[in-house]
């Protein structure tokens, strides 16, 4: 393992038809969301076992139904922002660094993440900003409740938000290559592309 102190900590809802990807429905079905939802899941887990950088931790919400083989903790709190906190703050009891990411990037790669992990020497935090104004990666070797509070996930503010937050704890960082996640027709349409390929 290239990163023994860092822990990758995979943020996952439970893949059930109606509860994940409802942005996607319509083209969908909300059974072909949710079947699209742990495709990429899938996949983001593939490519983080394959690439063994760091230790992986999957955060499931509202409960794990992965393999024994794998570290799934519950995610706990009352919205996205307290459980990502929550558990930035657990990891970061028995890990020098975290770096949290979605599963629905199917652009990611794994020498994405090592950068991110390589930059946390000389910055507080990495971001992988997301086309849609969010962010893909988030990595951190401190972490702040006004990181994830009084954000408005799922917009188009999610990412200027979070840099406001990071300027006004005086904490320096860093931004890697702006990529794309699955989240509107649009994306699917591209991902389809990306699959066929």
């Amino acid at each position: 393992m290239k990163y023994p102190q860092t822990a990758i900590l995979l943020f996952t809802k439970t893949a059930i038809a109606g509860q994940v990807k409802t942005r996607l429905v319509p083209p969908l079905s909300s059974q072909q969301a949710a079947q699209l939802a742990l495709q990429l899941q899938i996949q983001t887990i593939e490519k983080i076992r394959q690439a063994s950088l760091a230790t992986l931790i999957i955060y499931s919400y509202p409960q794990c139904d992965f393999s024994a083989s794998l570290t799934c903790r519950k995610q706990h709190g009352a919205d996205l922002g307290e459980r990502m906190y929550n558990a930035t703050q657990e990891t970061l009891l028995s890990y020098d660094q975290v770096v949290l990411l979605g599963s629905d990037c199917p652009v990611m790669q794994a020498g994405y993440i090592d950068q991110a992990i390589h930059a946390l020497q000389q910055f507080d935090a990495v971001i992988g900003p997301a086309e849609d104004g969010g962010y893909v990666l988030l990595a951190l070797k401190k972490t702040a409740r006004s990181l994830f509070s009084n954000i408005d996930w799922g917009t188009e503010q999610v990412l200027r938000q979070t840099r406001s937050a990071l300027a006004d704890r005086h904490w320096h960082w860093q931004e890697l290559e702006t990529l794309w996640d699955v989240d509107r027709a649009e994306d699917y349409a591209r991902y389809q592309e990306l699959a066929a390929e």
